[in-house]
């Protein structure tokens, strides 16, 4: 089952959405991601390529 947020995320190119747009990152992760200069989901894109797609880097990360 998908929620509305993940629908309307991969519904249309990413763009310049920002980073609060993209599904499981509330108002804390927004918050923490701000403090690191992360404020458009392609950013948060891009450091999880940085850290070749492994998932448990990414999520260490955020």
């Amino acid at each position: 089952m998908t929620t509305k947020k993940h629908e309307n995320f991969v519904g249309e190119p990413m763009g310049r959405k920002a980073v609060d747009k993209v599904p499981g990152i509330g108002p804390e992760h927004k918050k923490e991601l701000a403090r690191k200069e992360i404020h458009y989901a392609h950013q948060l894109l891009g450091e999880f390529l940085i850290r070749n797609m492994e998932k448990e880097k990414f999520e260490d990360y955020i």
